[in-house]
């Protein structure tokens, strides 16, 4: 069966890396997010393992394994792994996903040709909206804040992920009912 997909994912190692094989990956075009060095997995065993790089790629138009495998013989890559979910797969380029396994930083990973784009959209989306929500309302607490405009225009200049919970719909209006009703129980207790 010729599987197609949008998502692909490969592994560089250090001694097998064409030279500038980052510089060939950047002339190609194509969105891909690159690890950083993975110097500290170990196997089963304890063992480390040999230095590599996670690299997935994230096409626009459907490639078969063979149209992939042409684009890492180019870079000196090995494997050819469909993706099927790319947000978990992005997630492990750190091992975030993956807590038993060493955390590598995910200010190091490489993005090219677009990948920033959608590493944004795995970093947001990795928010625990929960967690963000109480921190935003144990704020509002502590600082005395009852006006939703007041706590956006603070996410906006102070907190990213703030910010970016606050800009989802359910949140947003989660927060408005929550500050409404400390106004509400402020003004009946005076």
């Amino acid at each position: 069966m010729n599987r197609r997909s949008l998502y692909y994912a490969s592994l560089v190692y250090e001694e097998s890396a064409k030279d500038n094989w980052v510089g060939i990956l950047e002339n190609l075009h194509i969105p891909c997010l690159i690890s950083p060095l993975h110097n500290s997995d170990i196997d089963e065993h304890g063992n480390i393992l040999k230095p590599h790089w996670h690299i997935l790629f994230l096409f626009e138009t459907l490639k078969s394994r063979q149209q992939f495998s042409e684009i890492v013989e180019q870079i000196g890559s090995v494997g050819c792994e469909i993706i099927h979910c790319p947000k978990s797969y992005g997630l492990y380029l750190t091992h975030k996903n993956a807590p038993q396994k060493f955390q590598y930083d995910p200010n190091e990973i490489i993005s090219l040709s677009g990948g920033a784009d959608y590493l944004s959209k795995i970093t947001i989306s990795s928010i625990n909206k929960y967690d963000v929500i109480s921190e935003i309302i144990r704020f509002c607490q502590s600082e005395h804040i009852d006006c939703l405009a007041d706590i956006i225009e603070f996410a906006l200049d102070n907190n990213e992920s703030w910010f970016h919970v606050l800009a989802e719909g359910s949140s947003s209006i989660m927060l408005t009912n929550y500050l409404k009703s400390r106004t509400w129980r402020t003004s009946r207790s005076e």
